[in-house]
């Protein structure tokens, strides 16, 4: 049976989320946050447009019924006899005659006043003239009113604006009242709020792709010294630190710029500190190589046993400091790298006994007195990485041991002040003078020979490098005095105290 064969990629192609993931523009981006906005003031305009237009077109045609609702008004008039008469001819020629669109008209007597009495008023209705097909108006009040009342309505299946007036006339027995009508068909003022609207539609539609060219254009105006940019820092060559030109692009893109150049000189920075390393490094192995080659070349060509192994011994104790020295070389590498776990925190003082009790061995060969001043079970809780901590004590209390003669005095003590925890190597040692206290804090820096040919001048700068990791540091003072009065070296690592020491307190 054989499985399912998937597609194979094409060098380069992206695969997963990436792949399937769409990078949208700046201009893309502004175009997507205000052409809905645009929309939406043009669709709110476009319908307070639409209704004022409709209430202008209504009031121009309404306009245009009043005058044959006032020929229809002046044409009735009372008879002799005390009827109610029509003017036909009058109507034939001012109202069918002077329009271009056909007026539908209608005059009849009503029974009553149809405000105090509706019923009769319709019941008792006497057609005068006109077409009887007209709809009474909806709102009696309204037709009533000095004014005249204006309703749409369907007049045989089509669409119509209808004038609707109640007018009273005085007769010998009273008055009479008179309803006239008079009606338009609306195609005339639909096909004219149609064209206007289409007008004003397309007027918008023309204005919003404008505005979104010129957004377009603005945009990618404003980004061209970004491509320039671009283009510039992509021409360069691979060595070229140079910071980038802030000057011709817009400002709010000048403090990323900035940014980049910030983190330009810091990678530079980096770069010539591990060349200047390595050189350094390469510098302090070449020596010792060419030395242990030219023991074993002497050995090789040694005929005496005696001689031979006196050789060896001294190649072998060339390889235990070149050993030295290369760990010393990982160690400050190391300690310039920021670790992968987080800082946590750790019990200083403890740390400091820890190393004391391992240094202990090489102290006692040594005829060194070394021990723990203060509370042996005393705590410092700080935040930092333990291991690198422990790195820094060790490279302290080792170059203590290496400077300090026998007989001497070496002892480490810990605590807390002024929101740090300190840890404390002294000894009684030659010292280093106050000026060239921070010179030793330099790579291969060896202020004074060791009295057993010391080391290749890493360990304060190893030490330094891991405390400065963790927010802290050391600094160097005076140490005890011996007999003939030198005054001898204080180094103090001080970190950061732990948010959670007071858990940790016994």
């Amino acid at each position: 049976m054989y499985g399912s064969r998937a597609r194979r990629r094409k060098p380069g192609e992206a695969s997963g989320p990436a792949m399937r993931r769409y990078r949208l523009s700046l201009k893309g981006m502004l175009l997507c946050l205000l052409l809905p906005g645009m929309l939406g003031s043009l669709a709110l305009d476009r319908y307070n447009d639409y209704h004022t237009l409709r209430d202008m077109a209504r009031a121009v045609y309404d306009g245009a019924l009043r005058v044959p609702m006032g020929v229809l008004g002046r044409s009735v008039h009372l008879e002799a006899n005390g009827q109610l008469d029509v003017d036909t001819a009058a109507i034939a020629y001012k109202v069918i005659g002077s329009s271009e669109t056909p007026v539908r008209y209608q005059i009849q007597r009503l029974g009553a006043d149809p405000l105090a009495d509706p019923t009769t008023a319709l019941a008792a209705a006497k057609a005068l003239i006109g077409d009887a097909e007209l709809p009474l108006p909806p709102d009696w009040r309204e037709a009533a009113a000095p004014g005249m009342a204006f309703f749409d309505a369907m007049v045989e299946g089509e669409p119509m604006r209808v004038a609707a007036q109640v007018r009273p006339v005085v007769t010998p027995r009273g008055p009479a009242f008179v309803l006239i009508q008079a009606a338009q068909s609306n195609a005339e003022r639909t096909n004219a709020e149609s064209s206007a609207w289409r007008q004003e539609t397309w007027r918008d539609v023309r204005v919003l792709l404008v505005m979104a060219l010129l957004l377009w254009l603005g945009v990618s105006w404003g980004l061209r010294p970004l491509v320039r940019l671009r283009a510039e820092v992509a021409a360069r060559a691979p060595d070229d630190a140079t910071p980038l030109d802030a000057s011709a692009v817009p400002g709010e893109v000048a403090p990323l710029v900035e940014a980049v150049n910030h983190h330009i000189r810091r990678q530079q920075a980096m770069v010539d500190e591990q060349t200047q390393f390595l050189a350094d490094a390469s510098h302090q192995l070449r020596t010792p190589l060419t030395v242990m080659l030219t023991q074993a070349e002497y050995a090789l060509r040694e005929s005496d046993p005696q001689r031979m192994r006196e050789s060896v011994r001294a190649l072998i104790a060339r390889l235990d400091k070149t050993r030295r020295l290369t760990t010393q070389l990982l160690s400050l590498a190391l300690a310039r790298h920021t670790p992968q776990a987080g800082p946590a925190a750790f019990d200083l003082a403890a740390c400091g006994r820890d190393v004391l009790i391992e240094y202990l061995p090489m102290a006692d060969q040594r005829g060194i007195d070394l021990g723990w001043e203060g509370d042996e079970d005393g705590a410092a809780w700080v935040r930092g990485h333990a291991d690198g901590i422990r790195e820094a004590v060790a490279n302290l209390l080792h170059n203590a041991l290496e400077y300090t003669p026998r007989g001497g005095q070496i002892s480490l003590a810990c605590g807390e002040a002024g929101g740090f925890g300190w840890l404390r190597v002294t000894d009684n040692g030659p010292g280093i003078p106050a000026e060239r206290r921070e010179e030793a804090f330099d790579r291969f820096a060896r202020l004074a020979p060791a009295p057993e040919g010391g080391g290749a001048g890493l360990g304060l700068a190893i030490a330094r490098a891991f405390v400065q990791r963790d927010n802290g540091d050391i600094t160097l003072g005076d140490g005890d005095s011996d007999a003939q009065g030198n005054v001898g070296l204080d180094a103090t690592i001080r970190l950061p105290l732990s948010r959670v020491a007071s858990q940790h307190a016994p």
